[in-house]
């Protein structure tokens, strides 16, 4: 058997080169045409991820502050610096694209009896960086009965 033979390459015929240079054209229109879909769809789904991050941020913010806030102590903790320190945590915790807006609010009876219970509830504006140009509120509301 001839090595020469196997190495040396078939001439094509003209039909099949054109066939395939036509095909060259058609797979740029369709990437054209399929790219923005696969980069909303990219980008949507990182966009939801973000949010959704920032939901589970929030949520152990308000269960943090809450803890705190029930815990016995000989003097009570106030319901202004648990809301400080729910608001400064959230400031730190989220991912924003923008200035992070939180709002705490507490409430708690102001004679701490034991049973009573301490509600924290946060809230963010979202405000999203690729699908989203308006904000949309993230709440989460957290409630502890005082030990």
């Amino acid at each position: 058997m001839n090595i020469r033979y196997l190495l040396v390459p078939r001439a094509h015929s003209a039909t099949s080169v054109k066939k395939r240079g036509w095909q060259k054209g058609v797979a740029i229109i369709e990437m054209a045409l399929v790219l923005p879909l696969l980069l909303l769809l990219v980008f949507g789904i990182i966009e939801y991820g973000v949010a959704l991050y920032n939901k589970a941020v929030i949520t152990n913010i308000t269960r943090e502050a809450v803890r705190n806030a029930i815990l016995y102590r000989v003097t009570p903790i106030s319901a202004a610096t648990v809301k400080t320190d729910a608001e400064s945590r959230c400031q730190g915790r989220v991912v924003s694209f923008r200035t992070a807006s939180c709002t705490a609010t507490v409430t708690f009876p102001s004679p701490v009896v034991t049973g009573a219970t301490a509600t924290v509830s946060l809230s963010y504006n979202y405000s999203g960086f690729f699908a989203y140009k308006s904000t949309s509120p993230i709440v989460a509301t957290t409630q502890m009965n005082f030990e």
